[in-house]
């Protein structure tokens, strides 16, 4: 006896669920990641900002030697990470769910707001 079609389009929407439910499960994993490391990255550069403006630039250079097939580690993409994580603490980033926006999002955020108040207000 073959599946009636209802039941079928039943379990064929089910499926398609957890197909959809997992790749965004994915997606916010990668991108709490990604928040994590950028925040981290900042955090090393503000440890070191003894070392003057030439850091960030070597690093830059560096890091783009060592993967050369990765993008989001230029000069001014490490700014970024730095004015992130000064403003912020680790603890924020579960806080304020900001993983749960894009980095590029985050970018813009930094531009735009003059507080970390406002910051948290448009996020």
């Amino acid at each position: 006896m073959l599946i009636d079609k209802s039941e079928y389009m039943n379990i064929l929407t089910s499926v398609y669920e957890f197909i959809r439910r997992a790749q965004y499960s994915a997606v916010a994993g990668v991108n709490y990641a990604l928040i994590r490391r950028n925040y981290k990255i900042g955090e090393l550069i503000i440890s070191k900002s003894e070392w003057g403006n030439k850091f960030i630039d070597n690093l830059a250079r560096d890091i783009k030697s060592e993967f050369p097939e990765t993008t989001g580690f230029s000069v001014r993409n490490l700014k970024y990470m730095k004015k992130f994580a000064a403003e912020f603490a680790e603890s924020d980033i579960d806080r304020f769910n900001l993983a749960y926006v894009t980095w590029y999002h985050h970018m813009a955020l930094m531009d735009k707001t003059e507080s970390k108040d406002q910051y948290i207000w448009y996020l």
